[in-house]
């Protein structure tokens, strides 16, 4: 029986990583024609935007990547490794020329928080989620294949904080299959209706169809990251949407971000009335705290949400156990999201100030 579960395992395994190298140009349909050069190993997250700041001898530390057989060896348990810079953070979706071009008032020119700047970080957010939920057919596959995957990982889970919750939350939600798949295509129209409004704003340059808050410090951040969220609590803890609510579910695009000595944790969004109220929601009293205390619940949010996250090796090391601890329990799998708002005292940007890009 252990075999045939190996079996089927390797065989679900290997349709993943194929699907995982799928390739194509994600810019505007008419834009298309224009398309040179090969698919690149594109970055989601720039080196020369805080990869490169906090690589020891070429090394950062993240999440390990997706790979069955991994969660297999780890009993379910998602683990912490160190990786190369050029393999972190690695997509191909978008052509040389697109990639060269598209991005090169972040990767070219210094970070001014400028409107367009602040669009180009959320549009690779942006297009790194459409990528993996509409293009690539990893989600169609994960589908399929769910109580077999569930099955073969999920029963020997160690004894790590929250255990029993996370597999509650696989059964609830994973094994709900009507409930997920239905989650699944909610999602991709959302991306679909979404993916209309990256392209006009790229085409027509009318970048204050973004909203872009900002979370300021004053050196090189240790932790860098780029995701989309469809944030269904808000930082107190309270439900702002439904994921499996037919209706339009707001995305919120995150980046953790360095240049020039400073970090920048930028929450972007589509300047739209329902967006607007949802991510005031979402926010809640998060900016009324001192800058200690929401640099606290940021990284807790971070970790919690999102598996595109690179740290620096010396600064985990520099830890002690207790907030290491914090850190592995916080990437396990687990569908509540609720942060503990506990006082874990890590600290990575040095938060100085924050406000809503205006211009």
């Amino acid at each position: 029986m252990e075999q045939n579960s190996d079996i089927s395992l390797a065989i679900i395994n290997d349709k993943l990583q194929k699907g995982f190298n799928t390739k194509l140009c994600a810019v505007p349909d008419n834009m298309k024609k224009d398309c040179a050069g090969k698919i690149i190993k594109a970055h989601t997250i720039s080196k020369c935007l805080g990869l490169s700041s906090i690589a020891i001898n070429g090394k950062v530390c993240g999440l390990q990547k997706s790979n069955l057989h991994e969660i297999d060896k780890n009993n379910g348990e998602f683990k912490l490794v160190e990786l190369g810079v050029q393999q972190a953070s690695i997509l191909q979706c978008f052509c040389s020329k697109h990639d060269k071009e598209i991005f090169s008032k972040i990767e070219n020119l210094d970070f001014q928080v400028t409107s367009e700047q602040c669009f180009l970080l959320a549009y690779r957010a942006f297009t790194s989620e459409y990528y993996k939920t509409i293009v690539s057919p990893v989600p169609d596959i994960f589908s399929e294949n769910i109580d077999k995957i569930f099955n073969s990982l999920i029963q020997d889970i160690p004894d790590y904080i929250d255990r029993n919750e996370i597999l509650k939350s696989w059964k609830d939600n994973l094994l709900n299959q009507d409930s997920y798949l239905k989650g699944v295509e909610y999602k991709k129209r959302d991306l679909e209706i979404d993916k209309k409004t990256f392209d006009y704003i790229l085409l027509n340059k009318d970048f204050l169809k973004m909203r872009h808050y900002i979370f300021e410090g004053d050196r090189v951040s240790n932790v860098v990251c780029s995701f989309t969220l469809n944030p269904n609590i808000s930082f107190n803890n309270e439900i702002i949407q439904d994921y499996f609510c037919p209706d339009y579910v707001a995305s919120v695009y995150i980046n953790s971000i360095s240049r020039n000595n400073k970090s920048y944790v930028i929450f972007s969004w589509i300047n739209e009335d329902y967006n607007n109220t949802i991510i005031e929601n979402f926010f809640g009293k998060l900016r009324d705290l001192d800058n200690n205390k929401i640099e606290n619940d940021i990284l807790e949010f971070i970790f919690k949400n999102c598996e595109n996250t690179y740290f620096s090796i010396n600064w985990f090391k520099s830890l002690h156990q207790t907030q290491k601890k914090y850190l592995k329990n916080w990437i396990q799998p687990r569908a509540n999201r609720e942060l503990n708002n506990s006082d874990h005292k890590i600290r990575f940007m040095n938060l100085q100030k924050h406000y809503l890009l205006n211009t």
